[in-house]
């Protein structure tokens, strides 16, 4: 499973592999740019370390939106540790996000500050972020990097690889637990698929496919075979009450109740969320069960802009 967050400080460390490839310079190298793109050990091309090099533009744009976010983070933390000031939030952030990478198209750019000034006075003060939506620039933007690997080739951070306009680019593990880029539109049931997404989450199936659908849980749909016996994965509902889970959101209920202590039973069950009392976003929760949304988060229900944009720029500090 890749998260695509970023759950930590990373320094930024800018390495000098540009798409035009390191034209086999052993100072390159030894920083990490090896791989077809840039001249070095990985036989199928890509980047071994960090590839995708912010500019100042880059950088003057990510101040800009975690200066946005920085009052609706602060919020959204609550009593969390630790507590940050919303000036301490902007320049954290802002390291954050130029470590996940983005999209360097202006329009996506204009957009997304568009929607994060008209978030930040609303209720909900965060747009969405995650998961892919053709509708959001700001999911676009996130969606749609601009890095210099292709598609197919090994990739160190989510800002390496290159996206294209309504597709998504990951980095993502296969079988051998090395990380490509992948190009993934989104998908409708019954499509082929080679991923599943959710509010937070990139869950890639075991394949070498680079390049397919996704199926995303805001339309009720999840990557996996179409019956037990079969290796094709396709778009299907998600589970529902009684059908064996992992994860509570491969269920169309977001419960799955764990085995039985001592049973021995690899799997859950996708059960019938008990008593929900449904509270509107905002509202004092206890756990994601209480909330119509399913995310309680510092003790307050929110809403999947929030829950998304909280895991993207406050959470990780």
């Amino acid at each position: 499973m890749n998260h695509r967050r970023s759950t930590g400080t990373v320094a930024l460390v800018v390495l000098a592999c540009a798409t035009s490839g390191c034209g086999g310079s052993a100072a390159k190298t030894a920083a990490g740019c090896d791989g077809g793109a840039c001249g070095g050990s990985a036989s199928n091309g890509g980047c071994d370390s960090r590839c995708w090099q912010p500019t100042p533009d880059d950088e003057a744009f990510a101040q800009q939106v975690c200066s946005l976010t920085a009052d609706c983070c602060v919020e959204l933390r609550g009593n969390s540790l630790p507590v940050v000031t919303a000036t301490e939030h902007a320049k954290s952030c802002a390291t954050s996000l130029l470590e996940v990478g983005f999209s360097r198209d202006g329009q996506l750019r204009a957009g997304c500050l568009t929607e994060v000034t008209q978030a930040k006075g609303s209720a909900a003060c965060m747009p969405e972020f995650w998961p892919p939506n053709p509708n959001s620039a700001c999911a676009r933007l996130l969606a749609e990097n601009t890095g210099p690997v292709a598609t197919g080739q090994r990739c160190k951070g989510q800002g390496d690889c290159k996206s294209k306009p309504g597709s998504a680019a990951e980095c993502a593990l296969g079988p051998d637990n090395l990380a490509y880029c992948s190009l993934v539109s989104p998908g409708k049931e019954g499509d082929p698929c080679i991923a599943s997404v959710n509010e937070f989450i990139y869950d890639p199936v075991l394949t070498t496919d680079r390049t397919g659908r996704y199926c995303s849980a805001v339309d009720g749909l999840i990557c996996r075979p179409r019956e037990s016996s079969s290796s094709v994965n396709v778009c299907v509902p998600l589970f529902a009450d009684g059908a064996d889970c992992y994860r509570s959101y491969e269920c169309a209920s977001r419960d799955c109740l764990p085995p039985p202590s001592g049973s021995g039973l690899p799997t859950g069950t996708c059960a019938t969320r008990a008593d929900p009392l449904n509270l509107p976003d905002g509202a004092s929760c206890m756990n994601d069960k209480s909330c119509k949304s399913t995310h309680c988060t510092n003790g307050q229900c929110q809403s999947i802009a929030q829950y998304s944009g909280y895991h993207t720029f406050c959470s990780w500090q």
